[in-house]
């Protein structure tokens, strides 16, 4: 609500066209039907101003988005600030303007992938002399994310507790290792059971780039299941995506007596199995579409085996030893 109470008076704390608004009303709290007399005339004396001239957000984040294409992930983002600064001129956004929508979100990493996005499109605008300069802004410090994940107990009573629509897209999530939205979206035409592959296209996955998929043996049972429920969808709703299922999936969790838990975390677990099981990091990131070898470091500590043919290798060295193994570099330089 815009008009906010603060001590014994009213104030007006609004956002007009990308630019906050705050000011006192000078009407006490038990005049609040003059408060909101006020305040609603204030509203409609900002929308009479003329608008000023320029090219607008909504056009320098249109020019960002046909650079190349852009992932789900960064235009689902976009849709949340425009509903901001869509109409908004860029002479009339301020620094100020985006430090208060960034600081709405919780986490850091959070803040930091939407300022990304922001200063990206500003930088862009500037490059066209839309704008003379971008604002500098201070990025967040983040902390490194945790790993969830289920042991195979843990699983097995979850998947019993969930309703039957969305046992496939779990069984399917945790054996694929793909995002919600990549499963949720998955179409037919990105399937190929023959050669039991599957594809995430560039605007679909979150660091904007193609992803191949090998499925396992159990996501292709869950596949052949899935047939014939929808021409297009792989997992449907009434012939259109799941949107949002998050009554079923909190109610099984419940029943399961599993707490901290989210659907991400499946992918977790599914990077946690394959490391347990012997998949080295450099096929997982293969294997999960990671862009950075640094995102599948969080999973190195499940799978300390692969140290241990090397941690007897602190002998000590002789200076013989040690002269040879010079000489001999030398020779190889």
């Amino acid at each position: 609500m815009s008009l906010r109470k603060r001590g014994a008076f009213w104030h007006i704390d609004l956002w007009h066209r990308g630019k906050r608004v705050r000011k006192p009303t000078g009407f006490r709290i038990e005049q609040e039907t003059d408060a909101q007399r006020y305040h609603d005339e204030l509203k409609a004396d900002l929308w009479k101003k003329p608008v000023i001239t320029g090219h607008s957000w909504y056009e320098a984040q249109i020019l960002w988005l046909q650079q190349r294409t852009r992932s789900y992930t960064q235009r689902c983002r976009l849709n949340k600030i425009n509903r901001y600064f869509k109409n908004c001129a860029l002479s009339e956004i301020s620094e100020e303007s985006f430090d208060c929508v960034l600081n709405t979100f919780n986490t850091s990493g959070t803040y930091n992938r939407y300022l990304n996005d922001i200063v990206a499109i500003l930088n862009l605008a500037r490059r066209k002399k839309w704008i003379k300069a971008t604002p500098q802004f201070i990025r967040k410090k983040q902390t490194k994310g945790r790993v969830r994940w289920l042991y195979k107990d843990q699983w097995e009573k979850l998947y019993k507790e969930l309703p039957a629509h969305l046992k496939p897209l779990a069984l399917f999530s945790i054996e694929t290792g793909l995002r919600k939205s990549n499963v949720t979206q998955l179409e037919w035409s990105q399937i190929d059971m023959q050669r039991k592959c599957a594809w995430i296209h560039p605007d679909q996955s979150k660091n904007g780039e193609a992803l191949a998929i090998r499925l396992s043996n159990k996501a292709v049972t869950v596949l052949k299941a899935q047939e014939g429920r929808s021409e297009r969808f792989v997992f449907p709703n009434k012939d259109k995506p799941f949107r949002d299922f998050k009554n079923g999936w909190h109610s099984a969790l419940k029943r399961a007596g599993i707490t901290d838990f989210v659907w991400h975390d499946l992918r977790h677990t599914w990077a946690a199995w394959h490391v347990m099981n012997g998949t080295s990091l450099q096929e997982l990131q293969q294997l999960g579409g990671w862009k950075s070898y640094s995102m599948v470091l969080r999973y190195a500590h499940l799978a300390p085996e692969h140290l241990a043919k090397v941690a007897n290798n602190v002998k000590p060295i002789s200076r013989d030893r040690h002269t040879k193994a010079s000489h001999d570099l030398e020779l190889v330089a």
